[in-house]
């Protein structure tokens, strides 16, 4: 029997695990009875790609019907990538949930981290010195694009693998320039160098015992590693411990750090739950479809000495960049974002609208200065990964959404006009110059958010005004609820 490939498995160990003959499984591939992703070696082995379900497979594991997620798949909204063949089959690739999670290096001898400073130099020079070269010379990982460099410390392992990142970099930054709209300029890599299992050996600590984990690190002088001891951290345990969560053979590596990754089980998506939408705004951290807004503080709460969103941007546009007191203020953000996004109802929601943040800091209008501060502090693509990292782990289906003029458009089912104007919004503050409409700009901004989204999802019941208003009077729950027939 053929050992299995990574990500692949023989027919013959695919219906072994399924409970088929190697025969059946022949024939119910060969009518189309069964939808798998083959491919055929030299030696006329059949194999099974386990990364890649066909569409429908992979809408009936998540309980959706097919016909929803073609449509979903034409919209653009499906949280997964997909391909499709050249018989016009759309394959799903297999969702891989990471979790990355620092370690501190302090308990490193003087020497050990002398060592591991001396690799990370010798890292990110290869790094730069690829990701010039690619930026004005198309490559590729093989050995004449690796023949390029010639002076350097690295061993050929550690070449390839510096290649391998400034590949990766050289390609996010022109994708990103182009999802902005601006022109793409040559990076400077100063970050960590990611290493496999080929540089590196995690395992639990067997001999020191005021340590949790030993990570042996390959460094520039080949057979002589380093033993780098870590300590476990409450977040490490906490992902450690959930059901089918697996630690990496990799990491990130820095002077006084390494993150390590946890990979865990990728569960369906929610069956039940209600659609919502979240509009992430400046002074506010986010205001949902039903108008809970998240990140602001009373009055009273602020009197108390009491600090919400707003209080921490501002506070780290006081501070001085570089500074401990801006370093303790960022720190702080990121706290409170977390505290914040832990108090959202994720066990409430099956369906999550969030805008597609493309351009926000690079936008045509004219801004003042204190503007363009309060947007360099706002993080607004952090909070959107957080979002999306809560979303994943409570497996709600997200869907990004055009958010341009969701806070100028009076929505008319909440008793507007649909008037879409940019003077009807006035800081935070929405008041229709059409029919009079007032509220706030965020609750417009989310509630339209929940609208488009409902939208894409192809699931709007056309619900009337009186029954909009009920729900947010009385029962605020039903807002967008939609029910089983609808998806």
């Amino acid at each position: 029997m053929k050992s299995a490939k990574k990500n692949k498995i023989t027919l013959e160990q695919w219906a072994k695990e399924h409970g088929y003959s190697e025969t059946l499984a022949s024939q119910e591939v060969a009518t189309g009875a069964l939808d798998l992703k083959l491919s055929k070696d030299k030696d006329n082995i059949v194999w099974v790609e386990t990364n890649k379900l066909s569409l429908r497979t992979w809408a009936v594991e998540n309980s959706f019907p097919y016909e929803s997620v073609l449509l979903w798949h034409q919209n653009g909204i499906l949280p997964v990538k997909t391909t499709t063949d050249k018989q016009g089959k759309i394959w799903v690739k297999a969702e891989e949930i990471l979790r990355a999670i620092p370690l501190t290096l302090q308990y490193a001898t003087v020497s050990k981290k002398a060592k591991n400073t001396t690799l990370l130099e010798a890292c990110r020079a290869g790094v730069n010195f690829f990701i010039k070269s690619l930026w004005n010379q198309k490559g590729k990982l093989d050995a004449n694009t690796l023949a390029r460099l010639q002076k350097t410390r690295l061993t050929e392992r550690y070449k390839s693998q510096a290649l391998k990142q400034a590949l990766q970099i050289v390609v996010d930054t022109k994708k990103s320039a182009k999802a902005l709209g601006v022109p793409a300029s040559c990076p400077h890599f100063q970050g960590g160098a990611r290493l496999d299992k080929k540089f590196i050996k995690i395992e639990l600590s067997q001999h020191l015992k005021d340590f949790d984990w030993c990570l042996t690190l390959s460094t520039l002088r080949k057979r002589h590693p380093i033993v780098l001891p870590l300590k476990g951290t409450e977040v490490l345990r906490k992902w450690l411990a959930k059901d089918g969560a697996e630690l990496i053979q990799g990491c990130e590596l820095n002077e006084d750090s390494v993150i390590l990754f946890v990979k865990l089980p990728t569960l369906p998506y929610k069956n039940q739950g209600i659609t919502s939408a979240l509009d992430q705004g400046k002074k506010k951290l986010a205001v949902d479809a039903l108008g809970n807004q998240y990140g602001k503080i009373s009055k009273e709460e602020k009197a108390a000495g009491e600090e919400g969103w707003n209080e921490i941007l501002n506070k780290i546009n006081r501070r001085k960049k570089g500074s401990q007191g801006r370093k303790e203020a960022y720190a702080q953000r990121e706290n409170y974002l977390n505290k914040t996004l832990n108090l959202m109802p994720w066990a409430d929601w099956r369906f999550l609208g969030g805008e597609e943040l493309k351009g926000i800091k690079n936008g045509k209008e004219t801004t003042t200065k204190q503007q363009r501060k309060i947007l360099a502090s706002w993080c607004q693509r952090r909070v959107r990964d957080r979002i999306s990292h809560k979303a994943q782990e409570n497996r709600v289906f997200q869907v990004a959404y055009d958010p341009r003029n969701t806070s100028r458009e009076c929505p008319t089912l909440k008793g507007g006009c649909g008037k879409v104007s940019k003077a009807n919004r006035q800081g935070e503050t929405f008041e229709c110059v059409s029919c009079g409409y007032k509220d706030d700009a965020d609750n417009v901004g989310a509630f339209n958010g929940f609208i488009r989204t409902c939208g894409l999802l192809g699931s709007l019941e056309s619900p009337k005004n009186k029954g909009i208003k009920e729900s947010r009077d009385e029962n605020p729950e039903n807002l967008g609820v939609p029910g089983q027939s609808d998806i």
